[in-house]
């Protein structure tokens, strides 16, 4: 775009002019000429002035900028490729419900309405049970805050259901993994596995005066400590509590199954728990006189014979879903249809439950009926516990070199058999098939594998997500 055409007059009309009479063609020569320098100016305006008075679209590009404005802007652009910003809303289900059978079956008591309408009661707490193996917990030296439970929570608590995923299960067996995965825990002592249950196993401290120092970070009013007492185990033992912050409390100790305490005390700094009885599951329940963050400090007895379950801190007037991974590595059905497991379901309720497993089956050789005999026992023992029906989700495709497709689709092709009509099944394996299966997905772009099978950090965000669309398909 060329400069306007300066204006320079050609004539002067004041020397040795008559006044009366000024010849008309040289003001045509000096009309014209301003015309043209005018018109000019004008069209050059219009390419860089919008008519509300605005810079022209398109008239400043990066050529115009001053060095430092654009080395500044070659900088931001750099941060932003680099960065997450906040996630946005969530899209509709899309495809993924093709994936999701049995969404309303008319015998679903309370994965359905009933499940919202306690959860926006005030308040509420209803418990979320993820049954299964290393899939559920999460693997590969993942710490808690990427497995699926912990995912869920957080998918929950952005869609509006404020969630928190407790301690439940200890599927490590020593002290540094255990902290690896939830660096929220601290021990002195030695402490190891004992009793299996579905969700890992119990911790117990072999040494006097041992303690397990749990620190969650939220604020909290109420601190269930899940724990065993059995004989198994030999001579009566117990466990002392305490607050990390000295502060009093009242408590009271219930079978886990619920019912009226067994005992209990009130404003107190610290109280002791005896291991006596029959064998059974319990819950100590710790209620402090004022919300905090610190933390729960359990020291073992001289008999060293308690056994920690779980742990699971909440805020009594804030309704919160609690989300407990219940996932033991290398656990086949066999853990689950064993008697402790199954007083262990049975004795410790929750409101939904959300169960993968197979995957073990299949690598331990276990026969495809008595695989899905298993199921069958296991979704009995749910609707018992619960009241209401289960929800399977299959498991995601692991690598050809592993173990064929042939193989994976018959044992999750049980699993669907296991599910009927009448229970909600989240079929993830045919869902990543579709997208290529473990080989595709553990590459390129997409890469949510950490190993041949175990998703990693992004594949158990695609997996939470998942099932949470599964859980709001039935209107939690």
């Amino acid at each position: 775009m060329a400069q306007p055409q300066p204006y320079s007059p050609s004539h002067d009309f004041l020397p040795g002019t008559n006044i009366g009479h000024v010849p008309g063609q040289e003001l045509n020569v000096e009309f014209n000429a301003l015309k043209t320098t005018l018109d000019q100016t004008l069209s050059n305006l219009r390419s860089i002035q919008r008519d509300d008075g605005a810079v022209q679209n398109g008239a400043i590009d990066t050529p115009q900028l001053s060095p430092t404005l654009s080395q500044l802007m070659t900088q931001a652009a750099a941060i932003i490729a680099t960065s997450t910003g906040p996630r946005g809303p969530a899209g509709p289900p899309g495809s993924n419900s093709a994936y999701i059978t049995n969404g309303t079956p008319a015998n679903l008591k309370q994965t359905a309405a009933a499940i919202n309408s306690m959860f926006n009661a005030t308040p509420a707490f209803p418990r979320m049970h993820l049954y299964g193996d290393s899939l559920t917990k999460g693997s590969g030296g993942l710490i808690q805050k990427y497995s699926p439970g912990q995912r869920m929570a957080d998918e929950l608590t952005r869609r509006g259901i404020n969630s928190i995923n407790t301690i439940f299960g200890f599927d490590f067996g020593t002290t540094a993994e255990l902290t690896a995965w939830e660096p929220r825990l601290v021990f002195t002592g030695s402490w190891g596995q004992w009793t299996q249950m579905p969700g890992g196993k119990t911790f117990l401290c072999s040494s006097n005066a041992g303690t397990m120092t749990y620190t969650p970070g939220y604020s909290h009013d109420i601190i269930d400590v899940y724990w065993y007492r059995g004989s198994d185990n030999g001579a009566v033992g117990s466990m002392t509590l305490t607050l990390g912050d000295g502060g009093t409390f009242n408590w009271a100790t219930f079978l886990a199954s619920g019912g009226g305490s067994i005992a209990s005390g009130s404003g107190v700094t610290t109280v002791t728990i005896s291991q006596a009885g029959v064998t059974n599951w319990m819950r100590t329940r710790i209620m402090r006189n004022a919300a905090a963050t610190s933390s729960l400090i359990i020291t073992n007895g001289a008999t060293n014979k308690i056994e920690i379950a779980g742990i699971e801190p909440f805020l009594s007037t804030a309704s919160t879903m609690l989300i407990r991974s219940m996932g033991a590595t290398g656990q086949p059905t066999t853990y689950l249809v064993a008697t402790s497991s199954r007083t262990f379901i049975l004795g410790v309720p929750c409101e939904i439950a959300v169960l993968c497993i197979g995957r073990n089956d299949l690598s331990n050789g276990v026969n495809l009926g008595t695989y899905a005999t298993n199921l069958a026992t296991i979704r009995g023992d749910m609707v018992a516990a619960l009241s209401q029906d289960a929800i399977f989700w299959t498991w995601p495709p692991s690598a050809l070199s592993d173990t064929s497709k042939v193989n994976q689709q018959a044992y999750t092709d049980a699993m669907r058999t296991a599910a009927g009509t009448n229970t909600v099944l989240a079929d993830l394996w045919q869902r990543y098939e579709d997208l290529g299966g473990q080989e595709a997905l553990a590459s390129g772009a997409a890469n949510w594998y950490n190993d041949g099978l175990h998703p990693n950090a992004f594949g158990n965000y695609d997996i939470a997500e998942f099932l949470v669309r599964t859980l709001l398909r039935n209107n939690i």
